[in-house]
């Protein structure tokens, strides 16, 4: 038995909230595809640190979401243009490479040269078009994939661009590829053509006819729904998205000292500051202390303007200058 499932909604929390309500609901015994896409959006892996996957400072400036998924796995950028599979079933009879199988062909029979590699990408001419990854439960597992139409890859090497590197940080690090679009291999191909072909192969994978179409998911699906609702608002909230981050350790060096920052759930738990840092310096550095880091890395305009209303202007200019080398 079969089930498959459209998105009408290009909201990337929405998207992951449907798929994560599908992924609770559905029985075992049940194949499910789910079919989604979404407006300009950056989406991190589980247990990775957004700090060290893209740009978040540019992110926030131009009002482009990221969003943490519940599957591992590596950053990947969203748009218009990047069509979002997810492959629900049995955890006996869950098959990352099956799975792929089935869009790899799809691709085929679009005379798209699409090859799969030994970690379930999906490849033509040597170049990535497809990356996935996965979540399970003791009896039920899921299994999304990307896949690149027409997406903007300038927008993506722009995003994907982390300011700074920490060598030795915990949690899982993305694998940069270098990637095309399958329009680059068919021109003409559209969203609607692709999504199709790809239903399908489902169906005839699992026995069905060519009369099996997708169920539309709205609206007024979300709006029927509280779990579906009450998931989307948990994973849109800061907690979610940089709390979960994995703690890590920057060192800076700023007006002549080295000042270290250890940053746990998010906020900056800890500050060391070099015998050489000036009094002014180590006063106004112990303000970041349990601060969002997420909120240092877009600028600190909260806690400047803080320190600009209380009339400590000197102090203020040198928070800015500090937190602008982070």
């Amino acid at each position: 038995m079969f089930r498959i499932y459209k998105s009408l909604s290009e909201d990337i929390f929405t998207n992951l909230a449907l798929e994560n309500y599908l992924f609770l609901t559905l029985r075992p015994h049940i194949q499910g595809l789910f079919l989604w896409s979404n407006s300009a959006t950056v989406v991190i892996g589980r247990y990775q640190n957004p700090f060290l996957e893209c740009s978040v400072s540019r992110l926030r400036e131009d009002h482009i979401p990221i969003a943490r998924r519940q599957s591992g796995g590596g950053t990947v950028w969203h748009d218009r243009g990047n069509l979002c599979v997810t492959f629900f079933g049995s955890r006996s009879t869950f098959s990352r490479p099956g799975n792929t199988k089935i869009v790899v062909g799809a691709l085929q029979s679009l005379g798209i040269p699409a090859e799969m590699n030994d970690r379930s990408d999906i490849l033509v001419e040597g170049k990535k078009v497809s990356g996935s990854a996965f979540r399970e439960t003791a009896d039920y597992s899921f299994h999304h994939c990307t896949l690149l139409l027409h997406a903007d890859l300038a927008r993506l090497g722009e995003y994907l661009r982390p300011a700074f590197t920490l060598p030795e940080a915990k949690g899982v690090k993305s694998k940069p590829s270098a990637v095309t679009n399958l329009r680059a291999h068919r021109s003409q191909l559209s969203m609607d053509q692709l999504e199709e072909t790809i239903v399908q192969a489902f169906v005839r994978t699992y026995g069905g006819t060519s009369s099996d179409k997708p169920l539309l998911l709205g609206s007024e699906t979300v709006d029927q729904l509280e779990d579906i609702r009450a998931y989307r608002d948990e994973i849109s909230q800061d907690s979610w998205v940089f709390g979960m981050c994995p703690p890590f350790t920057r060192e800076v060096s700023f007006d002549g000292t080295t000042i270290r920052l250890t940053v746990e759930g998010g906020i900056v738990t800890n500050l060391e500051l070099g015998e050489t840092a000036p009094p002014l310096v180590r006063k106004t550095a112990s303000a970041l202390t349990g601060l969002a880091y997420v909120d240092l890395a877009t600028g600190g305009r909260q806690i400047v303007e803080k320190y600009e209303n209380q009339g400590f202007t000197e102090g203020a200019s040198v928070l800015k200058a500090l937190i602008q080398s982070l």
